[in-house]
């Protein structure tokens, strides 16, 4: 793993510790070992940081570090709408035998980051199936939700920037966007971050050979 990946997975793991898999009852058929759950960690952190260095892509922080900043928001987001949890990841959510339960917003909520996928599918086209097969997706569309919010919201004061991915609205669900905010800082400083976004972003395509 490159140095982002690197940094990416240990708040993952420390966030998330995947010895928890060897004492944690999991819902039926999602059951994992330990090292499955580091393996599909690392996975996840790669698609967090192929999203967020993405230059096609806009970090929601400034600075020389801001897509850094950006990758560690959503994992936050990822932790505290999902936990990680296998069966919400790789999908379908695990709702009980039934498939009547209350998990991921009555079933309306997709992949590690809980987007909605409104007359099935996102405003990307993706559908719940694509959220989950391609987890670049899942975090490409959740980061468009924090984008749009940020933009929507940019009046508001920093820390309330959140508020329409809490809420739907700028003018109310400013305590979730404090607690998100506030938790995306806890990943963005638990550990030392890698140097400056610029090294870590991908090299320019080479020029086209002449014929």
């Amino acid at each position: 793993m490159d140095a982002a990946t690197t940094w990416l997975f240990a708040l993952m793991t420390t966030f998330a510790p995947p010895e928890r898999a060897a004492t944690e009852r999991a819902f039926p058929g999602w059951e994992e070992t330990v090292e499955d759950r580091r393996e599909r960690f690392a996975a996840i952190a790669t698609a967090v940081r192929n999203v967020a260095f993405d230059p096609a892509e806009k970090p929601v922080f400034g600075g020389e570090r801001g897509r850094a900043r950006t990758a560690a928001l959503l994992l936050a987001i990822a932790w505290h709408e999902s936990g990680y949890s296998r069966d919400v990841d790789l999908g379908p959510c695990w709702r009980g035998r039934a498939n009547d339960g209350p998990r991921c917003d009555h079933g309306r909520a997709h992949c590690l980051l809980q987007v909605h996928a409104r007359d099935g599918k996102t405003l990307e086209g993706w559908t719940p199936a694509e959220l989950h097969a391609d987890r670049e997706k899942c975090f490409r569309a959740g980061l468009h939700i924090v984008q749009r919010s940020f933009a929507a919201c940019r009046k508001n004061p920093p820390q309330h920037r959140l508020a329409a991915y809490a809420s739907g609205r700028c003018d109310a669900g400013q305590s979730g966007s404090e607690r998100l905010l506030a938790l995306g800082e806890r990943f963005a400083t638990r550990r030392k971050a890698p140097g400056p976004d610029r090294e870590h972003m991908p090299p320019p395509p080479a020029d086209s050979p002449r014929n």
